[in-house]
């Protein structure tokens, strides 16, 4: 509405391109969870182990695609959709720098279910969203297309910062595990 559709354009085509790396650590929670979730209640030796070895593994991965997209925008984006979407590029460039944060937190916020602590997470989630949409409100009319790709790049360390903060607190059981 601020900036009109080729805004949105650009932001999209850039959005189009990061969304679907998200598949691998959506695939990989998947196949740890019931694990991590088991040793939680038996190991919690091994749990910490399973959680710290599943981290790092996307932490490397979110890494890799991270500088994958930095290096790649300014030759990805005119090549795939022109010169026309030149502004893209920046977009791309700081959505590419949100991975990493989004990898962590997808093994963090399951971690969070797994101890039970859903609440919590339910809040760090409210937090998260509303600062969203007061960055957008903010960086939208001074950066531009850029400000929604700096918002969550903010929203998504934010969500890290909170997840650590929780896993350190101890594990109060809300739900049967």
């Amino acid at each position: 509405m601020w900036r009109g559709a080729e805004a949105v354009a650009h932001y999209s085509a850039a959005w189009r391109l990061v969304e679907p790396t998200q598949l691998l650590p959506a695939s990989l929670l998947a196949a740890v969870f019931p694990a991590f979730s088991l040793a939680l209640s038996q190991d919690g030796t091994r749990a910490r182990q399973l959680g710290w070895q599943t981290s790092l593994l996307l932490a490397l991965a979110g890494g890799t695609v991270t500088l994958l997209f930095w290096l790649s925008a300014p030759w990805l984006v005119p090549w795939l959709y022109g010169a026309d979407f030149a502004a893209s590029v920046p977009v791309l460039r700081l959505l590419g720098l949100t991975v990493l944060p989004v990898y962590l937190n997808y093994s963090l916020t399951h971690y969070l279910v797994a101890r039970g602590q859903q609440r919590l997470l339910t809040g760090l989630t409210a937090v998260t969203l509303s600062l969203h949409a007061l960055f957008c409100w903010i960086l939208i009319p001074r950066l531009g297309v850029v400000g929604p790709a700096l918002s969550v790049l903010l929203v998504e360390s934010v969500l890290l910062l909170g997840c650590l903060w929780a896993l350190r607190q101890p594990i109060l059981w809300e739900t049967a595990v």
